[in-house]
């Protein structure tokens, strides 16, 4: 995937959620060898699924195992452990991490969830979290790019072909132009 909205510059993150992706090695090509990526809880099984290292370990911990955050910790990553009554999803908290480390861009992956309504609330408030921290972000899985784009100009580059599907949040949606 090489699409980048236009004049995004700065560090890039993979936060990894916990949400099923049916085929995750299609992921794979995303990640760089240096990549920076922080996993929300649960997360830190499709980070081994996908062969990365998350430089940080984020959450309640209430999906893993005592077992595999010892594991992440044993590997050298840092854990950050937060109440379970807390307001924030694992994944905001994963959001937040990336913002304070500089991130300009990020990329969510297993942020769907197998139920509709986790997958619609992940699908609408982390990227709305992100354009108010001001970090450009898409939402990743094995068979989809999903941006949620405010005001502005934004270059998605795609292969010839490629189905692409617009819809609006706002029944003021002005000034589209595709090229």
């Amino acid at each position: 995937g090489s699409s980048t909205p236009s004049g995004a510059a700065g560090p890039s993150f993979f936060v990894i959620g916990a949400g099923p992706e049916p085929h995750p090695l299609a992921l794979r090509p995303h990640f760089a060898p240096n990549s920076r990526v922080i996993a929300a809880d649960g997360g830190w099984r499709l980070c081994r699924q996908l062969a990365v290292v998350p430089e940080l370990l984020i959450g309640d911990m209430d999906t893993l195992s005592p077992e595999e955050v010892r594991l992440a910790e044993s590997q050298g990553i840092k854990v950050e452990r937060f109440p379970s009554d807390k307001n924030e999803s694992d994944l905001e908290l994963a959001i937040e991490a990336a913002h304070t480390r500089g991130a300009a861009n990020l990329s969510l992956v297993g942020a769907l969830g197998a139920q509709w309504d986790h997958c619609l609330a992940n699908l609408l408030a982390p990227l709305s979290r992100c354009q108010e921290l001001g970090i450009w972000a898409r939402l990743l899985t094995d068979s989809a790019e999903i941006y949620l784009l405010s005001a502005g100009s934004y270059r998605v580059n795609v292969p010839h072909g490629t189905r692409v599907s617009l819809a609006g949040l706002s029944s003021n949606v002005l000034g589209l132009d595709l090229e």
